[in-house]
């Protein structure tokens, strides 16, 4: 096992790689919810406020994707397939609420 010092990456075979993923996620989870109730962009209902907490969303969805399912090192037609739906379904979410 290797070990880890300081300002190194966590290289991804390693214990410690999904826990460190775990926690961006849960921290990025507070800050979307935090955003929402404490309307850091002006007010809960404006645009800005669910681009945000979408954005955030995005990035975890992203998370999810390459590290949990593993698709990082899988076809990269598959990779490109699963990233492009999040953006999509993003994107029509932000469509759906801020504009429509």
């Amino acid at each position: 096992m290797k070990t880890v010092t300081t300002g190194q990456a966590l290289p991804r075979e390693s214990g410690i790689y999904p826990v460190a993923v775990w926690a961006v996620l849960v921290l990025a989870t507070l800050l979307s919810w935090l955003t929402g109730v404490f309307d850091i962009f002006g007010g809960s209902t404006t645009p800005y406020t669910l681009l945000g907490i979408l954005l955030i969303s995005y990035l975890k969805s992203r998370m999810v994707i390459l590290d949990f399912m593993e698709i990082r090192h899988a076809p990269k037609t598959l990779r490109f397939a699963l990233e492009s739906w999040a953006a999509a379904v993003i994107i029509m979410l932000y469509y759906f609420f801020a504009i429509g």
